[in-house]
């Protein structure tokens, strides 16, 4: 009886491991890729206004999509302290948050293209504030 009961406990210890893991592995995942498309964001930030620079502007967008694309499947922590009957709501809408910001970043792209910077520097602003949101509502 007692080897029952130790291998329940290291059986639920073991489960318990990875399920820790993979939740914060899936976190850093997340954070590491958010890192990366700040500086593509963060270089078109600076040029933005700049017509010269629209054809490496259109090319930082392209990252920034693809980045954005593999996060749709990445649940930020938050939405796993809430409690299991909130989580899949607050991942959809995680994700139609993801998607509104695929489709400003390629909004912005197209701007790009038109070399339409007034238009880009609106989208930019529509992105930052996205951005804002999000972390406000998903990174409290």
């Amino acid at each position: 009886m007692k080897n029952y009961k130790l291998s329940c406990h290291i059986i639920v210890g073991v489960i318990f491991i990875f399920t820790s893991f993979s939740y914060s592995q899936e976190s850093q995942n997340l954070k590491q890729v958010m890192k990366e498309m700040n500086i593509h964001l963060k270089l078109i930030l600076k040029t933005v206004a700049d017509t010269q620079k629209n054809i490496e502007n259109t090319k930082n967008c392209d990252p920034i999509i693809e980045l954005l694309r593999s996060t749709m499947i990445l649940k930020p922590d938050f939405i796993l302290t809430l409690p299991a009957e909130h989580q899949a709501q607050s991942f959809i809408e995680y994700q139609r948050m993801i998607q509104q910001a695929i489709d400003l970043i390629q909004d912005l792209r197209q701007a790009f293209v038109n070399n339409d910077n007034l238009n880009a520097e609106k989208k930019i602003r529509e992105i930052l504030d996205l951005k804002k949101d999000g972390h406000d509502k998903f990174d409290p």
